[in-house]
């Protein structure tokens, strides 16, 4: 008799340690591998936020990947009882099982969630049907759907606006348009934020983080948009293309709105870089009321084709509040020289109607 032979694992069961190991280091690779678009969804799937986790592909296959361990042991647990019972490839069975249900429900309710994001209200926590996508595509042919709506968009929603004074040499180097220049107050010059949430019932729906530095142009104060952050591609592209605004894509979180208190925040910008961190934090808090609705014209300086500016008149009318306003940054944040700087002047737009861009003849 061979002693050894007892301390020796079967066959089966060393052929199922090497392929459970080879397929949880496939798992960890493919995770790692696809880390920082995973990441950027990770804060708002661990804050059980619907808009930035299932609302995004990168957030269902982060929670989808979550759900694995839960799957193994569950695998685990029904293979061991068939093994108890003498049943016949139990561990084939039993992975077989899981997998169906599992992989199947989840990826039936992953798109599901997918699909039915465009028709969530972030304001009131409510699902339309059919979605928004889906009743424009009853109402127009497929033939005239563009990538963004034409000009001008009507938008409405909320805005929280911070005026901030910075010396000119700490201003990044921002392209302006041609005939454009930095608006200078003795040896500062003037930035604004703005955190928009643009609520459903207007042409988009989407968050937005947009930096304006004032400027003179022929003679006259406007305003250039230098940055912008949004989480909509449509908003992205009509951004760029009509206007000019340098539009990149992010994700925003933007916390539930509480108007009797009159704080507004934490918002948060986050980057690409997989740190789960964010890059730059804003916070708002109305001291004080405005009586009525007020209307206020603007206009955008931008970079147009060639040497010419693009003019981009803007209109909003809102219920106004002011107060006070914060901005933390990280050190690699573009808005970083905003960082622990304090306001001129900080206010509220509530349920603002603005319309962005030229009417068209009719």
């Amino acid at each position: 008799m061979d002693d050894n032979a007892s301390l020796s694992a079967p066959p089966g069961r060393t052929r199922g340690f090497v392929f459970l190991g080879l397929a949880v280091l496939g798992v960890a690779g493919a995770a790692f591998a696809v880390r920082r678009p995973l990441m950027m969804s990770a804060p708002a799937c661990a804050a059980g936020r619907w808009h930035g986790c299932f609302d995004t592909f990168n957030g269902v296959v982060l929670m989808t990947l979550a759900a694995l361990p839960l799957a193994w042991l569950v695998v685990w647990a029904l293979a061991r009882r068939r093994r108890a019972a003498d049943v016949t490839g139990a561990w084939r069975t039993s992975l077989a099982e899981v997998g169906m249900v599992t992989m199947g429900s989840l990826g039936i309710v992953g798109n599901l969630l997918v699909l039915a994001a465009p028709a969530y209200d972030s304001g009131h926590h409510i699902l339309a049907w059919p979605p928004p996508c889906v009743q424009v595509l009853r109402r127009e042919p497929a033939v005239n759907q563009t990538p963004f709506p034409p000009e001008p968009w009507h938008l409405r929603g909320t805005m929280q606006v911070a005026l901030w004074r910075v010396p000119l040499t700490d201003l990044p180097e921002w392209p302006l348009p041609p005939g454009a220049r930095p608006l200078a107050v003795g040896r500062h010059g003037c930035v604004v934020t703005f955190w928009v949430d643009y609520l459903p019932g207007g042409t988009l729906a989407y968050r937005e983080l947009l930096v304006a530095q004032a400027v003179r142009y022929r003679r006259a104060v406007a305003a250039t948009a230098v940055a912008a952050w949004v989480d909509s591609e449509r908003s992205r592209a009509g951004g760029r293309t009509l206007w000019g605004i340098p539009k990149e894509l992010a994700v925003l979180d933007f916390p539930d709105p509480e108007p009797s208190t009159g704080v507004h925040g934490p918002f948060h910008l986050y980057d690409d870089t997989g740190s789960g961190r964010p890059a730059v934090t804003g916070r708002h808090r109305t001291r004080l009321r405005v009586p009525g609705r007020w209307f206020l014209p603007a206009r955008l300086i931008q970079p147009g084709p060639g040497d010419t500016p693009r003019e981009v008149p803007l209109r909003l009318t809102a219920s106004f509040g002011i107060g006070t306003a914060s901005l933390t940054a990280a050190p690699t944040s573009p808005l970083s020289f905003l960082d622990g700087r304090r306001p001129l002047l900080a206010g509220t737009a509530d349920e603002f109607r603005f319309t962005v861009g030229r009417r068209r003849d009719k």
